[in-house]
Formats: structure tokens, C-alpha cells, sequence
């Protein structure tokens, strides 16, 4: 990746400060999730109506992924950004173009696992085809990827790995209009396509990577659950027993953007 600005800072708050004050400046403040990017919106307007301001023009803070398809569709293309509604309806057509494996069922469960595994791959850049392996479940589910792909052309849609693609380029074309400073706040590390696309937009702005310190905490404690559903059951039974004993200031943070 193209070198970047790093500034680490001492909490949150300060981090939220220094976004604040970023957003006041007109830099392009992008966040790792929707609701940082609501906070530093928050501040600002708090802000404004402290200096008695009756209007202002809102700042230049986004999510990453929705700044990245607002910039997809100013482009134009023929495509459509995947939706779930979407995705599930065609994952369903391309179950039927493959023999189903003895032990799977056809339904929402399936094609959610299937866009899951879909989303990972193109994330992390590997490939989604390939030769057979001899394995049963990954060549079954290249199968169905391959029918999956080509529902996608045919349909004129497109996933989220390929937007993250052609943005890059745009940006890299002189395409779209970068400002000076990009500010890009909350994250630890990337995937290989946002790496891409992030290193594409150091090239033409100065990008900035804003984050908060962590403390360290020698009581950090970590469970593993057999499913999701479990792991939601003993979250939501934490919460409750926290707050019973007399614990109201309570958060819960998602390490996994999924």
C-alpha cells in the first residue's frame, strides 16, 4: 500500500474531537462504520448550535461503504449494486444448475452460507472458480458459484468486491474528484480490496489514518460458540444480568462487520 499518515490518539473522545475538527476544516472524514460516521455528525451539529448557527452546510462524512456506493453510482455504470433480496433470489437459481449435496437443503440458511462464503472470498481476493479439488463441498460450491456468477451478468448486477474494484479504478483514471485530505478513521487493518482502493486514493489525496489507542486490559476474556444464534443468546443473557447488578452504562461492539 501507498504510505499513509498514522495518528493514534489517546482515547475515543479525543479521536471524535480531532474527526469534529477535521469535518469543521471540509476534509473528506471517512469511517470504518455507519454509526461513527452518525457520532461525528452529532458532534458537529452540537457545535454549530453552540456558536448559535441557524443553518450549515453538512461536512463530508461518510461510511466507508456507503461513500464507496454513492461514488459507484455517480459513475453511471449498467450495473446494479447486489442487494440481499437479490442475492438470495439468484443463489436459489443457481442451487438448481447444481446436483444438491447429500446433508443440504435448499432455503434462506443455505444461501446466506453460500453469500457469506461468496463475500470472504472476494474480499480477501482468492479465486471463486478454479479446478476441482476432489473435496465434495468446496467443488460443489464452485459449482454453484459459477452459475451464480453468471446470473450476476446476466441480471446486470454487481457484488461488493466489484464495486470496491471499480471505484479504484475511477479514482485511479482521474474519474472522480478527490479533496485534498482524506480522512479514514476507525480501522486496524484492511481487506485486500479496500487495501487496493484506499492505496489508489493516497495516490491522488493525502489520506490519513485516524484511530484511538487501545488501553490494555489484563482481564480480557474471549468464548467461542458453535453458531451465531448461540453467541446472541449468551450476549443478550450478559447484558441483562450486567444491568441487573446495577451496570447501566453498557455497550456492545461487533468485532466482525458481518
Amino acid at each position: 500500500m501507498t504510505t499513509i499518515s498514522d495518528q493514534t490518539f489517546s482515547s475515543a473522545l479525543e479521536l471524535e474531537k480531532a474527526l469534529a475538527e477535521a469535518a469543521f476544516r471540509g476534509d473528506l472524514v471517512l469511517t470504518s462504520t455507519a454509526r461513527l460516521s452518525r457520532r461525528i455528525l452529532h458532534c458537529f451539529r452540537l457545535e454549530r448550535t453552540k456558536g448559535k448557527e441557524q443553518g450549515w452546510k453538512t461536512p463530508t462524512v461518510f461510511g466507508f461503504n456507503r461513500w464507496v456506493i454513492n461514488t459507484f453510482e455517480s459513475l453511471w455504470e449498467p450495473y446494479r449494486p447486489l442487494s440481499r433480496s437479490a442475492a438470495l433470489r439468484l443463489w436459489d437459481e443457481a442451487t438448481q444448475g447444481v446436483e444438491l449435496v447429500e446433508g443440504l437443503r435448499r432455503g434462506p440458511f443455505l444461501y446466506q452460507q453460500l453469500q457469506d462464503s461468496f463475500d470472504l472470498l472476494m474480499r480477501s481476493g482468492q479465486s471463486l472458480l478454479g479446478s476441482a479439488t476432489g473435496h465434495i463441498l468446496p467443488d460443489w460450491r464452485r459449482g454453484v458459484f459459477g452459475h451464480f456468477l453468471a446470473l450476476l451478468e446476466k441480471n446486470q448486477y454487481i457484488p461488493w468486491g466489484n464495486i470496491l474494484k471499480r471505484v479504484g479504478e475511477a479514482v485511479q483514471e482521474g474519474r472522480i474528484t478527490l479533496p485534498g485530505n482524506i480522512i479514514l478513521a476507525g480501522y486496524d487493518e484492511f481487506s485486500p480490496m479496500e487495501e487496493t482502493l484506499v492505496d489508489s486514493m493516497a495516490r491522488r489525496s493525502k489520506v490519513t489514518l485516524y484511530r484511538a489507542s487501545k488501553n490494555p486490559d489484563e482481564n480480557v476474556k474471549a468464548r467461542v460458540y458453535a453458531t451465531p444464534e448461540q453467541e446472541c443468546q449468551a450476549v443478550c443473557a450478559e447484558v441483562i444480568n450486567s444491568w441487573n447488578n446495577g451496570q447501566k452504562r453498557l455497550g456492545v461492539v461487533f468485532l466482525d462487520g458481518d
